[in-house]
C-alpha cells in the first residue's frame, strides 16, 4: 500500500513541477502570460473565466487549465464577486496582494 502513495506523489510532481522551497516553478506557459497580461490590461484586474476565454478566443478548459497554473505558482488567486468585464457576480481570477497592502507583480 505504502508503494502506492510513493508512486501518486512522484505522478503529481510531474505533472505539477514544484521547485525545492515548495512553490510552483516560475516559467509560465504562453497562455498563462497571455492571461496574466489581459488581467493587468483591465480596469481593477479582476475577471471570470468566460470572459478571459473570450479575449484570447480559446475554450473555458484552456483558460481553467492557464488559471490553476497562475495560482499554483502564486501569481493570482481566485475569489467570489464581480467581473470587470461582464460586471456578472461570479468566480473571478485576480492578482494577489502582498500582506503590506501593495500589489504582487
Amino acid at each position: 500500500m505504502r508503494g502506492d502513495w510513493v508512486s501518486l506523489l512522484l505522478a503529481t510532481d510531474e505533472i505539477i513541477p514544484r521547485r525545492a522551497d515548495g512553490f510552483g516553478m516560475s516559467v509560465l506557459s504562453e497562455r498563462a502570460t497571455s492571461l496574466l497580461a489581459f488581467l493587468r490590461s483591465i480596469p481593477d484586474s479582476a475577471a471570470c473565466d468566460a470572459c478571459m476565454a473570450a479575449h484570447l478566443g480559446v475554450d473555458r478548459y484552456d483558460v481553467l487549465k492557464a488559471i490553476r497554473e497562475l495560482v499554483l505558482t502564486g501569481r493570482v488567486m481566485c475569489t467570489f464577486r464581480a467581473c470587470s468585464v461582464c460586471l456578472e457576480r461570479r468566480l473571478i481570477a485576480t492578482f494577489r496582494t502582498r500582506r503590506d497592502g501593495g500589489r504582487q507583480t
